[in-house]
């Protein structure tokens, strides 16, 4: 998949409740006219039955195009019952997409996805229209039906509020894992804004029988020798900004003289553990 593609899904979209309000947070074109989003994102209080007015959505990155309404399908109101669970929402677009608009490729966290990074986009208090990126570490499975994420400490964006429903992009899998659905309170010394939580799609899957694309059960093959020149391309481009990243990284490192904070230390590694493994994806230089 292209960069430009990765780095402006056609599959993002913001979900408003009405034509005139704000959007309130994100959902995820999966094809024919179909997105999925969370319950609490469709109506602020998810209620047993879903709400009977109409929605507005519009695609982050498609053509000029005005607000598509859009419904909650039969079958595909499922809000939280505070446990943890459900908060799905499977709407149907009243109007064809834009013509450029592409449905997200999907992969199942059975695959393993531990300490993969990870990419979602949102609409928090003062972003509301256009949105803000905010990327992170995948940490595991939690509860019974979520994926704890780990935003970058004291960088960017956390997943907070009008993040909910963005699809989570796995930049390892160059995939759609799962939609964001909340993130810790800060409590104190007892809670961090900065973790979330997503929905895993084989988890959407089984609350929406109808889904209408596979979920892939394995991450794509990935050999050196299969490498096109364009994903060669791609891949190059990533590694040399991870190299940049690392010399600036590490010149920072050094001003501290031994006492570098902790989420420089983090970043660091991180950033070298990316360009490990996209240089183990490259393969030995000709």
């Amino acid at each position: 998949m292209l960069e430009s593609t990765i780095e402006r899904p056609p599959w993002l979209l913001r979900v408003r409740r009405s034509a005139s309000e704000a959007p309130v947070g994100a959902g995820i074109f999966v094809g024919e006219r179909h997105i999925v989003t969370c319950a609490h994102v469709v109506m602020a209080e998810a209620g047993p039955t879903p709400l009977a007015d109409t929605v507005y959505v519009e695609f982050q990155y498609a053509e000029p195009h005005r607000s598509i309404p859009a419904r909650v399908v039969e079958g595909g109101w499922h809000p939280d019952p505070n446990n943890g669970t459900g908060d799905v929402a499977v709407l149907e677009l009243q109007l064809p997409p834009p013509q450029d608009a592409m449905p997200a490729p999907l992969c199942s966290t059975g695959v393993g996805v531990w300490d993969h990074r990870f990419r979602a986009y949102g609409y928090p208090r003062g972003h509301e229209e256009t949105g803000v990126p905010s990327r992170g570490v995948v940490i595991g499975a939690a509860g019974v039906e979520r994926l704890q994420l780990q935003s970058d400490s004291a960088l960017g964006f956390a997943l907070e509020r009008g993040f909910s429903g963005s699809p989570v992009w796995d930049v390892d899998l160059a995939a759609v894992i799962g939609m964001v659905v909340t993130r810790d309170r800060p409590r104190g010394d007892g809670g961090d804004p900065r973790t979330g939580y997503a929905i895993p799609v084989e988890v959407i899957g089984r609350y929406w029988t109808p889904w209408p694309l596979p979920v892939n059960s394995r991450p794509p093959a990935v050999e050196p020798s299969g490498l096109g020149a364009t994903e060669r391309e791609h891949l190059n481009k990533l590694a040399r900004i991870h190299e940049r990243s690392i010399q600036i990284l590490e010149q920072q490192e050094a001003r501290y003289a031994g006492s570098a904070p902790v989420h420089l230390l983090t970043q660091l590694e991180d950033e070298r553990s990316r360009l490990s493994e996209l240089r183990r994806r490259l393969g030995p230089e000709k």
